[in-house]
């Protein structure tokens, strides 16, 4: 029997009664003739068992199992799996890519589906194909084969896989190798010899990518299709030498080894020297260069670096450049995260970018300038100290013994932190006003106005040596935040009255939700069409998946979405009477919300935290109650009201 049909007296097995052909062709997303092949199938395998399939008139199909038999031994490998539509539309493309030519017959034979099944799931493989400019020809009596530039007809394949693996779905290098009518093996074979003639390693994250590609072109090549127009460097003997060596009975032209010393080009590595004489180099490394060097005068620090991170953003941009000039997507996982948690690097990164596409020839998409930014957050990490050491207060109910235990004990997990004070509950007050500490550890329940208080056992437990964590964590985002505000916009275009209209600002608002406080807060911009209503939600959602992240001035809450549902640049704000806890983390005291809608960069946020960074704007505006107060916030630059 074929995996479905295993999977069909599963299925059957658990039902509590009969069921139709119809439910049945539902749950396995194929034709009711389908099922009906499958059950004639499965009633004939059966036969010789105590096991039988009884199809009743009116009422539908049921399993009957004699007592004492264990129908389990027939699918106990429990590795059983039916495709859904979606993932035989997937084969069915690739199956097409890597033939001369397939007819419907021999699809529904290998998919174990009716041919009017796969009529019905070529319909979205051919829409797929066509938007990437790859026609499916359909002949009578011969089959189907695909029409297009032979390099776009691979490209589309290498842009198939980067969207199942990013969406998690089917393997393509596995359908490959099961149905790939040359070695299996051949595109890993190739990669090592590779690697071993050049003097490198690929990532692991791309050799899957590599290997399909490989066998994909292979098995174009052995069908008979080259590649056309491309040429071949002298500096690339070494590689294609490695490349010909294993590929003996492929009429391989210079067009297709041309391509395959693209795609090996296209593919991150761990290590290894780069090609320093190919032609691309030169600008390449150039272009890094001049990255690192503007980098590093924008954000003060040294340009003395570590030339090991130096040699993996040329090779990262070197990869880069490639994928995008033939027309390979290049996808981020974590481009949203990175977008919105590291967004005044984002935007100082994608500023750089755009500075060398002239020269690179190519336009950075948002995945490449996230994946640049995690580059330069470790460079900015590695030649900047922000001199992070967080002052303290210690709060002690239990005498002498327990201060310094719990001293003691800070020393030891957190030996950045400096103890300013030790004190007694009565004199709390007096000492914060005169050491102003960054939080307070407190052996007892303590609240105070403005001051952020951690409630601890003395001697420090799991769940305590967390919280202190977090809050240094915090300290440390804020600071470089505020940082970088000032060193990525020196001159501030704008006072908060040009950010922030009077229609767009509410004060002492009242809600104790902190979705519901997003709300309220985006509420004016949707009135005024600048956002869509869609924008609240993708708000709330971003702050249940990624955290309190945007909170990176202690009671202020920057949120935003993606630009999508931004209709112009636009910003709100909404001053709550009373602090309430945000969001579904970790929650922290928020007593102003900011909404910020952008469609080109960060400008807006850049420019409002520079404001609220100078002198004491950041504990005014959390006390505002009119537009008024607001405006008469001063900047740095004037030293008057905006």
């Amino acid at each position: 029997m074929t995996e479905r049909q295993l999977q069909l007296v599963k299925y059957l097995q658990e039902c509590d009664g009969y069921t139709t052909a119809g439910k049945l062709a539902e749950v396995f997303h194929v034709s009711s003739r389908s099922i009906r092949n499958d059950l004639d199938a499965v009633q004939y395998y059966l036969k010789e068992l105590p096991v039988e399939i009884e199809r009743t008139p009116r009422l539908g199909v049921r399993l009957i199992v004699k007592k004492g038999f264990d129908i389990t031994s027939l699918y106990s490998s429990n590795e059983i799996k039916v495709h859904s539509r979606e993932e035989r539309v997937i084969i069915i493309t690739v199956l097409l890519m890597i033939s001369e030519k397939v007819t419907i017959e021999q699809l529904a034979e290998k998919l174990q589906v009716s041919k009017n099944t796969v009529v019905q799931d070529l319909r979205p493989a051919e829409e797929f194909l066509k938007k990437h400019e790859v026609r499916l020809i359909k002949k009578s009596y011969y089959g189907m084969s695909l029409k297009g530039e032979e390099e776009q007809i691979r490209n589309t394949l290498f842009n198939l896989y980067i969207k199942t693996a990013s969406e998690g779905s089917l393997n393509i290098l596995h359908i490959l190798k099961d149905h790939a009518e040359v070695d299996p093996e051949a595109g890993r074979n190739m990669i090592r010899r590779v690697e071993a003639a050049m003097g490198i390693r690929f990532a692991d994250e791309s050799i899957g990518e590599l290997e399909s590609m490989i066998l994909a072109s292979l098995c174009r090549i052995r069908c008979g299709f080259h590649v056309r127009g491309r040429t071949l460097d002298d500096a690339d003997g070494v590689c294609r030498e490695a490349i010909l060596s294993g590929l003996p009975g492929f009429q391989v032209t210079k067009g297709d080894l041309s391509y395959f010393v693209m795609l090996f080009q296209s593919t991150k590595r761990m290590d290894g020297e780069s090609l320093e004489n190919w032609d691309e180099d030169g600008r390449v490394m150039q272009a890094t260069e001049q990255l690192i060097r503007k980098f590093c005068s924008d954000l003060k620090i040294s340009s003395e670096i570590d030339p090991e991170i130096q040699r993996q953003i040329m090779m990262h941009l070197k990869v880069a450049v490639f994928r995008l000039k033939n027309k390979i997507k290049i996808k981020n996982p974590l481009m949203e995260d990175i977008k919105y948690s590291h967004s005044f690097m984002y935007e100082l990164t994608e500023r750089l970018l755009k500075g060398q596409e002239e020269m690179l020839g190519v336009v950075f998409p948002d995945a490449e300038i996230a994946y640049t930014t995690m580059y330069f957050e470790v460079l900015f990490q590695e030649n900047f100290s922000l001199n992070l050491s967080p002052e303290v207060v210690l709060v002690c109910g239990g005498g002498t013994a327990t201060a310094v235990l719990l001293k003691q004990r800070i020393s030891e997990y957190f030996p950045e932190l400096r103890v300013r004070k030790i004190c007694r509950v009565s004199d709390v007050e007096e000492e914060t006003e005169r050491n102003r500490p960054d939080f307070i550890i407190s052996t007892v329940p303590l609240s105070l106005r403005n001051q952020q208080v951690i409630h601890v056992n003395p001697l420090l437990n799991s769940p305590d040596i967390d919280r202190v964590k977090n809050i240094i964590s915090v300290l440390a985002y804020n600071r470089k935040n505020q940082y970088l505000v000032h060193r990525i916009h020196q001159t501030m275009q704008r006072g908060i009255g040009d950010l922030l209209k009077e229609e767009y600002c509410r004060f002492d608002a009242e809600t104790d939700d902190w979705k519901e406080a997003i709300a309220m807060a985006c509420e004016p911009l949707i009135k005024n069409g600048l956002v869509k209503p869609e924008y609240v939600e993708e708000m709330i959602h971003i702050v249940q998946n990624l955290g309190n992240y945007m909170v990176f001035i202690p009671e202020i809450a920057f949120v935003h979405g993606r630009k999508d549902n931004v209709r112009e640049n636009c910003i709100s704000l909404m001053k709550l009477k009373h602090p309430i806890d945000f969001g579904s983390k970790a929650k922290v005291d928020v007593k102003v919300i900011i909404v910020l809608g952008n469609i080109t960069e960060n400008e807006n946020l850049a420019d409002l935290v520079r404001i609220l960074a100078w002198e004491n704007n950041m504990e005014r505006i959390k006390h505002i109650s009119s537009y008024e107060e607001l405006l008469s916030l001063r900047s740095e630059e004037g030293g008057g009201s905006l």
